[in-house]
């Protein structure tokens, strides 16, 4: 029986193909900006979880000591780093020209200003303060935090944008309904139930939305690429598609979840229908 339904699903699009066309459009326009953004805020995550837990230079503080110290001279600035909660670890290194280059790992890139400060102060007490110098490899712009202030505004760009792209399916279901609001009293007059009705609402609307998500798909791809470098040369931050299986599939299966949604406010107004609108001319 559901083959039949699908069948018949596919041959009431095929019916109206210009309007269809119109409609998958419509909804590829929100498909692929609903794509663009969760793509996006997915990039930036794995950017800030990379930079926190992997990229050990965006949560580095380095120190050259220019002139030579004593061994108790060196243990006693270590000591003094490895007392602060929020340093990692501590690691030691001098080269040929008798430059001592200490590194201190921070649990967390946001404590390399408190860090540097503190260190400064301290360290004054011990050296000259012209011996050394005190510096961060990290990212500037991650410190600042743009990248995770521009993930929060992707994540309320994406809860908008479906929104909308609930709103325009809901519209375009309603207007499906009340143009063929005798077909379907016909279907439920020669005993169609409920459920078939439901399934023939919900087939249409996930063949539309399937292929507005293939070209879609196809589009963001390439507009990604270009984001992407934009991203790259304005603020410095490196972002990895990695066209990811949660990259394409999540937005998709989150428009499959609202066709469902929306098929069942469907349903109850099916089943208000009354029969008597087939002796309405």
């Amino acid at each position: 029986m559901y083959n039949k339904i699908f069948k018949l699903s596919l041959l009431n699009i095929k019916r109206n193909p210009s309007k269809n066309i119109i409609n998958i459009f419509i909804i590829g326009i929100f498909i692929w900006a609903l794509i663009i953004s969760t793509n996006l805020s997915y990039l930036i995550k794995e950017y800030i979880n990379y930079n926190l837990f992997e990229n050990e230079s965006t949560r580095q503080v380095c120190i050259d000591i220019q002139h030579e110290y004593t061994q108790s001279n060196i243990n006693n600035i270590i000591n003094l780093f490895e007392k602060y909660d929020y340093v990692d670890k501590v690691t030691l290194d001098t080269n040929e020209s008798g430059v001592t280059n200490i590194k201190i790992l921070l649990k967390n890139y946001q404590d390399i200003s408190k860090a540097i400060s503190d260190f400064n102060t301290n360290l004054n007490s011990i050296i000259n303060p012209l011996d050394y110098i005190i510096y961060s490899e990290g990212s500037t712009e991650f410190q600042q935090n743009i990248s995770k202030n521009l993930k929060n505004i992707l994540d309320i760009l994406t809860l908008f944008i479906t929104i909308l792209t609930f709103i325009c399916l809901n519209i375009i279901v309603k207007n499906s309904i009340d143009e063929r609001i005798h077909e379907i009293a016909i279907y439920k007059s020669v005993g169609y139930k409920n459920k078939y009705l439901f399934s023939l609402v919900l087939f249409e609307l996930l063949i539309l939305i399937t292929i507005s998500y293939i070209f879609a798909m196809l589009f963001s791809k390439i507009v990604l690429y270009f984001i992407l470098n934009f991203i790259s040369n304005k603020t410095n931050i490196t972002l990895i598609n990695y066209n990811t299986f949660y990259q394409y599939i999540y937005p998709l299966l989150l428009l499959y979840f609202i066709s469902i949604f929306i098929s069942y406010l469907t349903l109850f107004k099916i089943k208000k229908l009354s029969l008597k609108i087939l002796l309405i001319d």
